[in-house]
């Protein structure tokens, strides 16, 4: 009679909607599964789409400087560029070797690339290959050459025209 024990038990009234039950929550957690990982793909394209439009800001923002502001620092480079020159070195240089046979007319110093030219007369060649030899001798100069002479003449007086450039020492 032990085989037949079961059908002689009387049936549980909750079985059916224990089972109906648990399947209602096993539905209703796959459907909040579901809605919670389309949630997380799209606030994972959202994350994606907010960094590309903080580049494209970050790229769109860059300052532009006005006329007059860059203007005004194009002035301040130029005053730096002023200021970092070695004037008293290449002043002294050039008033060592002053001569009553030269006169210098033009004094055009290259304040970026630290070079100075110096045109001017002098009474004849000696004197100035006297000078070019003194200026080449300063400390301060170096790669003194003479890039252009020229004779001239003035009624009865003729002198040579000059221009020497030279690099200054750092």
């Amino acid at each position: 009679m032990s085989t037949l024990n079961h059908y002689l038990r009387p049936p549980t009234r909750f079985a059916w909607s224990l089972w109906l039950s648990v399947s209602v929550l096993m539905a209703v957690g796959g459907g909040l599964t579901t809605l919670a990982y389309q949630q997380y793909q799209v606030e994972a394209q959202m994350t994606v789409r907010n960094d590309k439009l903080l580049a494209m800001q970050a790229a769109t923002i860059a300052p532009t400087a006005s006329r007059l502001e860059q203007e005004a620092l194009k002035r301040w480079a130029q005053l730096k560029i002023e200021r970092e020159f070695p004037w008293p070195p290449v002043f002294l240089a050039v008033e060592r070797v002053a001569s009553p046979d030269i006169e210098l007319l033009e004094f055009k110093p290259d304040k970026i690339n630290r070079r100075i030219a110096l045109r001017g007369e002098a009474r004849n060649r000696k004197a100035l290959i006297v000078y070019l030899g003194a200026l080449a001798a300063q400390t301060g100069l170096s790669n003194v050459y003479l890039t252009h002479q020229q004779t001239v003449a003035r009624d009865t007086l003729e002198t040579i025209a000059f221009e020497i450039k030279a690099t200054l020492v750092e």
